[in-house]
This record gives structure tokens, sequence and C-alpha cells, in this order.
């Protein structure tokens, strides 16, 4: 996968592909919004290929304006993740395991 722009989606920050479930997982800040359209191929075992294009509009949340909880963390990191939003998926799943 890559975004039209020639980058793969690897290098993005905030969207992952999972080929196992054939997924996308996406945590977009501000500086995301907007549509981005990415260049998707499938091969098969027999080596032929299809292409076509997904397209994600990543809009803003109505409310994202009002805070109702802020708070500064300051992380050091103990390992290595496999891909660059995974740490940040594990945080937020520690942040909402503590706070319900």
């Amino acid at each position: 996968f890559e975004a039209r722009t020639g980058n793969p989606i690897d290098s993005l920050d905030w969207i992952q592909y999972l080929p196992d479930t054939q997924e996308y997982i996406a945590l977009p800040l501000e500086s995301e919004v907007g549509t981005w359209r990415f260049r998707v191929v499938a091969t098969d075992s027999g080596g032929e290929s299809v292409e076509d294009e997904q397209i994600f509009v990543v809009r803003q949340h109505s409310s994202s304006r009002v805070f109702h909880h802020s708070f500064l963390i300051s992380l050091t990191p103990l390992k290595l993740w496999s891909h660059k939003m995974d740490w940040k998926i594990e945080i937020l799943e520690k942040i909402f395991a503590y706070f319900g």
C-alpha cells in the first residue's frame, strides 16, 4: 500500500494496514484532516495483480475543540515496536484500562 504521493503507507505514523485481518487502523490528528488516497495492489499466488484506490476522508469532529480532560505525559520507550503507530495504541489501551 502506498499513498498517491508515492510514500508507502508504513511510512505514515497515523495509519496502519493489518494484512492478516485486512483492516486499517488509524489515529489521525488535526494535521491529517483531509482526503487521503492510497494505491492498493493485490497479487495472487500466480503473480497476477490488480490495482485499485482506497480513499479515506479524515474530518475533525465537532467537539474536538472542546477539552473535557487534559493531561501531560512523559514517556520513555522500553522496547521497539514494529510500526510507528503501535506504541500509540498501547498507550491508549493502558489509559482506557486505568480510567475505565
